[in-house]
């Protein structure tokens, strides 16, 4: 994405076409808000607006909205929401969908409690499959498999895909390739490229533990990731398996609380033309 939104505004403003329609958008979703940022400036980060989700404590630790995929297939971007329950210590978990120009976010389906076994986690859209894939940390109800991944309906119902056996806190999906990743700070710390029918694992190389959300860009084909210690937007070029992994910082993230998730989305020239022309920049300060 090259300054997709700086242009859009731009081009807006002086009544000309906008030329970058094609081009994706990086969104990511906060504690509160809606944003969407620039790739080669991550800087200049722009409000959609506020998602109204409620952010829960246990006096802690926060609870909210985590995760974002985009679904071409209905335009919709999806994430995880969860909700802190002090009465039990435990947290409920739903999926929830955002609204591209307003940013509000609305429930789509109830998820469950941690406490009956079910802790979803990283949250993507897979295309080849034509339906969003779940991981979930703990024992399914049969208590067969530790750490599986399911294909997830929006209505909340799933299907068993595989077991990895690690810990998949983040997933990204390579749309150009249909490879799907998984990352696991925590444990095993590499990107992995998992298989989701056979559950084996071909770890490509380490990460630093901060990453978090993530998202592959189509228009750069390229790995973006948050870093949640340095606030810096970092890419990763070569996880297609040329060179040895390599991380590039990209930038300070200038966004009013960490991001909880990312993903690219390809909008059409009508929607871009509603995205340049409202949204609150809250900085537009460029790397030095």
């Amino acid at each position: 994405m090259k300054y997709v939104i700086a242009a859009a505004a731009m081009s807006c403003a002086m009544g000309g076409a906008i030329g970058t329609a094609n081009a994706d958008i990086l969104y990511g979703v906060t504690r509160t808000h809606l944003v969407t940022i620039d790739t080669n400036n991550p800087g200049f980060v722009q409000v959609v607006g506020a998602h109204g989700l409620d952010v829960t404590t246990n006096g802690y630790k926060s609870f909210g909205s985590f995760g974002l995929t985009y679904n071409r297939d209905d335009g919709k971007l999806y994430g995880l929401h969860y909700a802190y329950d002090s009465n039990t210590g435990n947290f409920d978990q739903s999926l929830v969908s955002y609204n591209l120009q307003t940013g509000l976010g609305s429930t789509e389906a109830h998820l469950g409690n941690s406490g009956n076994n079910d802790y979803f986690e990283s949250l993507e859209y897979v295309d080849s499959l034509g339906s969003l894939v779940v991981s979930t940390g703990l024992n399914p109800s049969d208590g067969t498999f530790t750490q599986a991944l399911y294909s997830l309906d929006s209505n909340g119902s799933r299907t068993f895909l595989s077991a990895n056996g690690r810990d998949n806190d983040y997933s990204v999906y390579d749309h150009t390739r249909d490879v799907f990743y998984a990352i696991d700070p925590n444990g095993v710390n590499n990107l992995t490229a998992v298989g989701l029918h056979s559950g084996t694992n071909f770890d490509l190389g380490n990460l630093s533990n901060g990453l978090a959300g993530v998202t592959y860009s189509e228009t750069d084909d390229a790995i973006y990731f948050f870093d949640i210690h340095s606030q810096q937007l970092v890419r990763v070029d070569s996880f297609r398996g040329v060179d040895p992994l390599t991380l590039t910082d990209m930038g300070l993230i200038l966004a009013e609380g960490d991001l909880q998730g990312l993903a690219t989305v390809v909008p059409s020239p009508a929607s871009l033309m509603l995205l340049s022309a409202g949204g609150l920049v809250i900085s537009s300060r460029r790397r030095r």
